[in-house]
């Protein structure tokens, strides 16, 4: 899922999508190129809902370990 588009040129997205292992994962897509932005403090998933025209996303990490998708 896309949440945000930034003003850049070429434009990026944040978002969030589903790893194979059922994370959901922060994400920014730029010049066709889809980055994974991983999950932090010890959890597993992430989102991103916001992007800035630097390409810096925000967004929220799940600091749980729980392997179920959300």
């Amino acid at each position: 899922a896309a949440y945000a588009i930034n003003n850049a040129s070429p434009f990026q997205i944040a978002g969030c999508s589903q790893t194979s292992s059922n994370y959901s994962r922060a994400f920014r897509w730029s010049n066709g190129t889809m980055t994974d932005l991983g999950a932090r403090l010890g959890g597993n998933h992430s989102w991103g809902y916001g992007i800035n025209d630097d390409g810096l996303v925000a967004g929220k990490v799940d600091t749980s370990t729980s392997t179920a998708p959300h």
